[in-house]
C-alpha cells in the first residue's frame, strides 16, 4: 500500500538549485553590488569637495591678482620666446 504524504509537505518536485546563475543574472548581480558600493562610498564626495574648494580658490586668485598674473605670464612667455628663438637661430 502506498504511503500517504503528510499534510504541509509540498507535493511538487522542485529542481535542485546548483548555485549557478544564468550569465545575465550573474552580471546583473555583480553590477547591482558595484552600484550599491559606489553610492555607499564617501571618498568621491570628499574629492569633489576638495575640487570645488580648489576651483573657488583659483577663481579668487584670478580676481584678486589678475593684473599681476597677466604681467607675470606675459614677461615669462616673452623670455621663453626669446630663449627658443635664440636657441634655433
Amino acid at each position: 500500500m502506498p504511503e500517504t504524504i503528510p499534510a504541509g509537505v509540498a507535493t511538487r518536485v522542485r529542481p535542485v538549485y546548483s548555485g549557478a546563475l544564468p550569465a545575465r543574472a550573474f552580471m546583473e548581480s555583480i553590477m547591482n553590488a558595484k552600484i550599491r558600493r559606489f553610492f555607499a562610498e564617501e571618498d568621491g564626495v570628499t574629492a569633489l569637495e576638495y575640487g570645488l574648494l580648489a576651483a573657488v580658490v583659483a577663481g579668487a586668485l584670478v580676481v584678486v591678482a589678475g593684473p599681476a598674473l597677466r604681467g607675470f605670464f606675459t614677461a615669462l612667455f616673452a623670455q621663453l620666446t626669446a630663449a627658443v628663438t635664440a636657441a634655433f637661430a
